[in-house]
């Protein structure tokens, strides 16, 4: 639960980085490994306060090149239409807004954990 949480919060943390620069998240798409855990998803809606959607392929890199695939030949007039024709989502997984209160308390407390192991990392990055 400790790695799901602290991968989660990292992605937090990019999501910040993201919004701060004007690009707003409504909603993420789970792909990979991580979109086959029913624990995780939910963690992530919880913390990303962001509903968490997942895909039925299991392989979206390989559905994303043949989405490419169908524009060059045709089959598709565009990226867009390729996607609206092709990509099918099996999953929605909606935050909890409580959770997501007890976990923002958290993540002020990684965020802090975070800079103060900084010199730490600098340290094993020059040894």
């Amino acid at each position: 639960k400790a790695i799901i949480e602290c991968q989660t919060y990292e992605l937090a943390l990019n999501l910040a980085a993201m919004r701060a620069a004007g690009i707003e998240v409504s909603r993420l798409t789970a792909i990979g490994g991580g979109a086959r855990s029913e624990a995780w998803l939910k963690t992530k809606a919880d913390i990303l306060a962001v509903p968490i959607r997942t895909l039925e392929v299991n392989e979206a890199g390989c559905l994303g090149a043949a989405i490419f695939a169908g524009c060059g030949t045709g089959v598709y007039s565009s990226l867009n239409d390729g996607v609206r024709r092709a990509v099918r989502f099996r999953s929605l997984h909606e935050p909890d807004p409580a959770a997501h209160v007890a976990y923002a308390r958290r993540f002020e407390i990684y965020k802090g954990l975070h800079g103060a192991l900084r010199p730490i990392h600098q340290r094993l990055r020059a040894s």
